[in-house]
């Protein structure tokens, strides 16, 4: 080979070395990783993988528990329902299931009005209490109209299981106001000893308000005799 050819092979081999050690420097797309024919691109370097959690949904864990308490806030209520669903068909050790239903708009009543309906014909144990609330319409004691909304509607439903919110025959009446949680955990918490059980899981999807309030009272009547342990998922 003369000196000239031995030139050239030289300045071209340099030059791929050149372009394999600068390949991915351009300075528009540093952050691309691009493939090389050169082995030295291609060997494994440090990969760093980040994982947050865990994080679980709202409704995990809900088979351990023989009484659920199960709340859902608006659209919240959809995983709720599943739960629901899932509980009717496998009971598994359940004993008593509380579902509560907090929505601001009458008309969120009516996305699942029917599937309430299926439930409710499901519930051939009548393990299932269900408890659906209009927050957009007050509920004070001191204030006629609302006492006086208050009194027809209950006694409306249990005559004929007709809603006077709705406009139409159900089988869960639906009360205005929002839920007193000292009044109903203490419900759920009496109705559970009864059942000689001594713990029970609330399992929640809403606000975070919503979700603070739950747990401060259900911390204040947890006691060594009997447990609320609370979830919740909230946005």
């Amino acid at each position: 080979m003369s000196g000239n050819e031995m030139d050239e092979t030289a300045q071209e081999t340099s030059s791929q070395d050149d372009s394999c050690l600068n390949l991915g420097e351009d300075k528009n797309h540093s952050d691309i990783l691009q493939s090389s024919t050169c082995p030295e691109q291609l060997a494994v370097q440090d990969l760093v993988v980040k994982v947050e959690g865990p994080i679980g949904a709202s409704s995990q864990g809900f088979v351990d528990y023989p009484i659920l308490v199960l709340v859902g806030a608006g659209i919240g209520v959809t995983p709720m329902i599943s739960v629901l669903k899932e509980l009717l068909v496998n009971p598994g050790k359940m004993e008593r299931v509380f579902f509560y239903w907090t929505v601001r708009d009458r008309k969120a009543f009516e996305w699942f009005s029917k599937l309430m309906d299926d439930v409710y014909q499901q519930d051939q144990k009548h393990v299932l209490q269900v408890r659906h609330f209009l927050t957009s319409v007050k509920d004070d004691d001191r204030d006629i109209g609302a006492i006086l909304l208050h009194h027809a509607t209950r006694a409306k439903h249990r005559a004929s299981n007709f809603d006077l919110i709705l406009g139409q025959q159900t089988h869960h009446q639906v009360e205005v106001g929002r839920p007193d949680w000292a009044k109903e955990l203490k419900s759920v918490q009496q109705e559970a000893c009864d059942l000689g059980q001594q713990r029970c899981g609330i399992f929640l999807c809403g606000p975070e308000r919503m979700a603070e309030g739950i747990a401060k009272v259900s911390k204040q009547y947890s006691t060594r005799e009997f447990k609320f342990q609370f979830n919740k998922e909230t946005f």
